[in-house]
């Protein structure tokens, strides 16, 4: 599959929540190996909110308004995407995406990165971006649960890519216990927000020790603790220690298995 970062794609539906009607795609933000920093793109401009970058119609060759969720940008397996992307000679609307210019990508990145890094109101606005939202607007309320569908979304996509490598990953990480875990939990609860802190064992056990009153789905089952535990000591193996590694060590289900994807990448 050959994505380029800047591209704006559908998504692979079979992950998305069913109970959602949403529709949306998603922006390439960036492409390391086999993981995608991607964002979810609608086209909904009262939805926009301050981390949003909006484009209009007129400005893109796609021809339709979009709202770039630059805030919800994750780590996503290249199943996350339309399937049909191998084969977008069949689909106009794939081919159109795939087609688009490199100065128009470039420019979407550019514009992205420079939104996410300027915030006061002397420089924030050289770009066009959504505003605050009132906490109980509709839009607010409606945003609560698009990224709860979208966290599922991520983790459901992971699961997914884990699974379809079962040789990937040593056996002593104990991924297929953890990730049995895992799925059962994804239908009862949404994935908490991921929390930070120095990527070692012992703050992998204090993370696991306060994970119930955080209330999260996260790292209070010894499957996912023995999981944690283990990509903490690969880690170390593998004298990892930039921060991106560190976050997703004590962050949640979904980060924890990007991780593996990242420590263990596919053999060619």
């Amino acid at each position: 599959m050959n994505v380029k970062n800047g591209l704006v794609l559908p998504i692979n539906y079979s992950f998305w929540p069913p109970k959602s009607q949403t529709i949306l795609m998603a922006f390439v933000q960036a492409v390391e190996g086999d993981i995608l920093t991607l964002c979810p793109v609608i086209n909904d401009f009262k939805a926009a909110e301050f981390f949003d970058l909006i484009v209009p119609a007129g400005k893109t060759s796609l021809a339709c308004d979009l709202v770039i969720m630059g805030k919800l940008q994750a780590g996503f397996p290249a199943c996350a995407l339309h399937a049909g992307l191998a084969a977008a000679s069949h689909d106009e609307s794939i081919k159109l995406c795939l087609a688009m210019p490199d100065a128009e990508r470039q420019r979407l990145v550019a514009d992205l990165d420079y939104l996410q890094k300027n915030t006061l109101p002397t420089t924030a606005f050289k770009v066009l971006r959504g505003t605050f939202l009132p906490k109980d607007s509709e839009a607010a309320r409606w945003r609560r649960k698009f990224v709860r569908r979208w966290q599922s979304f991520r983790l459901a996509a992971l699961i997914g890519a884990v699974k379809a490598q079962p040789d990937r990953f040593p056996q002593y990480l104990g991924m297929k216990t953890a990730v049995e875990t895992i799925e059962q939990g994804l239908q009862k609860k949404p994935e908490p927000a991921a929390q930070t802190g120095p990527a070692n064992e012992e703050n992998a056990m204090r993370i696991a020790a306060s994970a119930k009153k955080r209330g999260g789905i996260s790292i209070e089952r010894s499957e996912t603790l023995n999981l944690r535990r283990n990509l903490a000591k690969a880690m170390q193996e593998q004298k990892q220690t930039v921060a991106v590694f560190e976050k997703l060590l004590n962050g949640s289900d979904a980060d924890l298995l990007e991780l593996a994807l990242r420590l263990f990448p596919a053999r060619r």
